[in-house]
């Protein structure tokens, strides 16, 4: 949906620009002809075929109001996970244990999230003087969610794989698993679902502070030249991630325990980062003839509020008296809850683009775009694989020993980068 809305932006953005794209008279001149370059010099001249005729002082190119939109093909850094599914031979005596000999990861030990983003970015702007010296400007920007899945399933028939999930268990001090899928014990399946998703916003004032041109001279000939301008205002970004590990266990009929029983469980790890600061920075611009190239760094100090929710389910059936219920594996009684804090976090950002001036109204460009983010908490970071196995909601064994898994906030740090296509109307 968000591509398409995208298109019909781009689309009529493209209609605005043509019906405002025609060459310009200067003002007060009824006989002037057409200008040849369409653009100003430095010295707030329009280029006549004739003569050079005086303008409004301006430096850059005309236009007191502009519109940009832009595609964006961003990668980010992915969400670090633990070891979260794994395999291993049915005679070890702790099949799927980290460390185990045999032992497989199937998924975890790495980054997910690490894709192709795909998204927009919409920037609207308005000089506030005449010599377009002092502005103000606001912009919107979002990627959209992308999932990564994980699934795999075992029939539990004899020689087929184990499925476990691996954790280090409190109460005996050492590597352990729960297992999912076990030859003649159980079939099973789990899959694991991670979205992430990014937003932001910006508002700036802008203030000019110098710029350059060539003179006049001859009027049919480009007029190179430059500006800078300082940016400060108020930075807002938005980061969600979600992480949801769910299994599918039906224990064999033949099975010493739990003979016969469907036992269904989730844990869920959502985190949101939002960060609330001021940035300051600096464009600048350079131009020859209709061939332009802008670069804009700045970096923005602020708070991040950082939110980890953290939740679990377990369902036999036919019920069994004191298993099942709230939790599982990973998330339990001990760490189940919203967990909030704030913490300070710096964002540099750096911008390049370069473009071509199609007409007085609308130019397109291309660009690059990096964006770091420091203190920020990731669904990798909630999970805790220290498990006290007596304690899961499925445990045939009383309860004893510490609790956990516990939950503590951790940080890491983030990147966004990519390439931008972009358009812009002026007027």
């Amino acid at each position: 949906m968000r591509n398409g809305f995208l298109s019909s932006v781009l689309v009529a953005l493209t209609g605005a620009s043509m019906s405002l794209a025609q060459t310009p008279v200067p003002v007060g001149d009824t006989n002037a002809k057409p200008l040849s370059s369409g653009l100003p010099d430095g010295q707030g001249m329009s280029c006549n075929e004739d003569s050079c005729l005086p303008t409004a002082s301006v430096c850059g190119y005309p236009g007191r109001f502009w519109i940009n939109a832009e595609y964006l093909m961003w990668w980010m850094k992915g969400s670090p996970l633990p070891t979260l599914v794994t395999t291993g031979p049915s005679t070890s005596p702790t099949p799927g244990a980290i460390g185990a000999p045999g032992t497989g990861v199937l998924f975890g030990g790495g980054n997910v999230g690490q894709g192709l983003f795909s998204g927009g970015r919409f920037t609207a702007g308005f000089w506030l003087n005449d010599s377009q010296t002092l502005g103000i400007e606001a912009g919107y920007f979002f990627l959209g969610s992308r999932s990564d899945d994980f699934a795999a399933s075992s029939s539990g028939a004899p020689g087929s794989i184990v499925l476990a999930r691996p954790f280090f268990d409190v109460s005996t001090g050492l590597p352990n698993s729960e297992l999912i899928a076990f030859p003649g014990l159980a079939a099973g399946s789990v899959q694991v679902h991670s979205t992430s998703g990014l937003q932001g916003a910006a508002a700036n004032m802008i203030c000019n502070l110098c710029c350059s041109c060539s003179a006049c001279g001859d009027c049919c000939q480009s007029a190179p030249g430059y500006r800078v301008d300082f940016l400060g205002g108020f930075r807002f970004l938005d980061l969600g991630d979600e992480l949801n590990i769910s299994e599918n266990i039906q224990v064999s009929r033949s099975s010493p325990v739990l003979a016969g029983e469907n036992i269904r469980a989730f844990d869920q790890f959502n985190t949101r980062n939002l960060f609330y600061g001021g940035e300051i920075g600096i464009r600048a611009e350079v131009w020859q003839g209709r061939w332009f190239a802008d670069i804009t760094g700045g970096v923005a100090l602020g708070a991040t509020h950082q939110t980890t929710d953290i939740n679990g389910f377990t369902i036999l059936t036919p019920p069994v008296a004191g298993l099942g219920g709230r939790g599982d594996l990973l998330a339990q009684s001990s760490n189940i809850g919203h967990y909030s804090r704030d913490v300070f976090s710096v964002l540099p950002e750096f911008e390049f683009n370069v473009g071509y001036q199609v007409t007085n109204n609308l130019r397109l460009y291309l660009g690059y775009t990096f964006l770091y983010w420091t203190n920020v908490t990731r669904p990798g970071d909630a999970i805790d694989l220290q498990v006290n196995s007596t304690r899961t909601p499925a445990s045939l064994l009383p309860p004893s020993g510490p609790a956990a898994p516990l939950f503590t906030f951790r940080n890491s740090d983030f990147w966004v980068q990519g390439i931008n296509f972009g358009m812009q109307v002026r007027y």
